[in-house]
């Protein structure tokens, strides 16, 4: 099951243990604020297995045509990883359209190939060697971007 993104969908993939190195949170502010703001600006899915909550993704606008994928798997994206695929790309392409965007950017952790493989298996190319330091915990990401 498909539906527009709810700032309680990413608060329970957090809570819950994203796919992500396995990062949990809960009781976080910033983050809390963070999910409400996706949910407010109207440009975000979510994606159910059986019942429970498999990812989320969406698009922050940075200017006219231009957008930032952010996206989020739960560890049970694994069950259904060519229906997990599918439906990011079906919705990337709903977000470009609906946005008229002609480039779409994303990042990628260095240390966790999986996303970086789906990054890659939905069009974006490498654009950078790593932005050192780039996440929350200091970690290293790549910066990927698609060209329309």
């Amino acid at each position: 099951m498909i539906r527009p993104f709810k700032a309680e969908d990413m608060m329970a993939l957090l809570a819950d243990g994203i796919m992500e190195c396995g990062i949990t949170t809960t009781g976080n502010e910033a983050l809390e604020t963070l999910s409400h703001e996706r949910e407010a600006n109207g440009r975000g899915y979510s994606y159910f297995i059986d019942g429970h909550i498999a990812g989320c993704a969406g698009l922050e606008l940075l200017w006219p045509g231009v957008g930032d994928l952010w996206l989020m798997l739960g560890s049970n994206a694994k069950e259904k990883p060519i229906t997990t695929v599918r439906n990011v790309r079906k919705y990337l392409h709903v977000f470009i359209e609906e946005n008229g965007l002609w480039r779409v950017q994303t990042t990628g952790r260095v240390d966790f190939p999986e996303a970086n493989r789906l990054i890659e298996m939905l069009g974006f190319k490498r654009h950078t060697d790593v932005l050192e330091k780039y996440g929350p915990d200091k970690s290293d990401y790549y910066l990927y971007s698609m060209v329309i």
